[in-house]
């Protein structure tokens, strides 16, 4: 693996603290806003503001309504440690990660988890499962956390939560599925590489007719890895038939479906790429369902 782009750093005040200018024109970031700064533009007290935030009906409507304001002015977020829902704050690490069951980040979660407790550090585990929006819910909640850091791998090329990260100066680091920067701190397998490999790799077994179960293809990782496997077929003066690549989503049932196809197809594939756990599970029950020899390799 690799690991490019500078480190960045930023620290946020708690609650309560003091104000600073706003950030330069250019700056990467911005300060965010405290209980203070709702107070002092809504007019009232912070206990007052403490009071609307928790739902007590010992506020005015009209006061609700411009401490709401306020809030909504300066897009305010609660900090949730300062509320005490956490009892320790500092030291803290949002992990982010579209699903858990994938062997890659399960293995990445039990080795980030074990370096935090080796540094005093806590280690806040998010999972996804791919949707966008939750995504976003929980990267704006690590946020509220007052997180000292971010490590995450997104749902898909489209994902924009990067542009939150930014926005608060949360430091940030992006796992597995890389950001077309080269300012953010990436850490990432060369999939074109991998690809390349994996072709190499069937074909030094005599292998000739080939399928190819790929991720999706709006993740680079995904396109990268098909590139690159279909360069060292050209390579070695092979071919791959469009009909022989089947798209599925690193889950166990797309690649049962990957291998329900190739063997419903003729002359069905003798070699199979297939990357991330579960889904050549998926591949291999299939085969094993319909009473099939599968060499894992030969």
């Amino acid at each position: 693996m690799t690991g490019s782009g500078p480190s960045r750093s930023g620290a946020v005040p708690a609650d309560g603290g003091s104000v600073r200018s706003p950030a330069a024109p250019g700056a990467r970031g911005r300060v965010l806003p405290s209980i203070r700064d709702v107070a002092r533009i809504a007019g009232v007290s912070v206990s007052t503001v403490s009071r609307v935030l928790t739902g007590s009906p010992r506020v005015d409507q009209g006061t609700r309504a411009r401490v709401e304001r306020a809030i909504a002015r300066i897009k305010y977020r609660p900090n949730l440690l300062a509320q005490g829902l956490r009892s320790k704050s500092g030291n803290v690490i949002g992990l982010v990660v579209p699903e858990l069951v994938h062997e890659t980040f399960a293995t990445f979660v039990k080795c980030a988890e074990r370096f935090c407790v080796e540094r005093g550090y806590d280690l806040i585990v998010g999972n996804t499962g791919g949707r966008p929006e939750t995504e976003g819910a929980f990267i704006d909640n690590l946020i509220r956390r007052h997180v000292d850091g971010i490590i995450f791998s997104r749902v898909s090329d489209r994902s924009r939560v990067i542009n939150t990260i930014e926005k608060w100066n949360i430091p940030a680091v992006i796992i597995d599925r890389a950001l077309d920067r080269e300012d953010i701190p990436t850490v990432v397998l060369d999939n074109s590489r991998a690809g390349a490999l994996a072709a190499e790799h069937l074909l030094a077994l005599g292998h000739r007719s080939l399928g190819e179960v790929t991720g999706p293809r709006d993740i680079a990782l995904a396109r990268d890895r098909h590139k690159g496997f279909l360069a060292a077929l050209r390579k070695h003066g092979a071919s791959l038939p469009a009909a022989r690549v089947y798209e599925g989503d690193f889950k166990f049932d797309s690649g049962r479906a990957a291998a329900r196809a190739f063997l419903e197809s003729r002359p069905d594939p003798t070699g199979i790429s297939c990357p991330k756990e579960p889904m050549p599970r998926g591949v291999r029950n299939e085969h094993q369902r319909r009473g099939l020899r599968f060499a894992q390799d030969e």
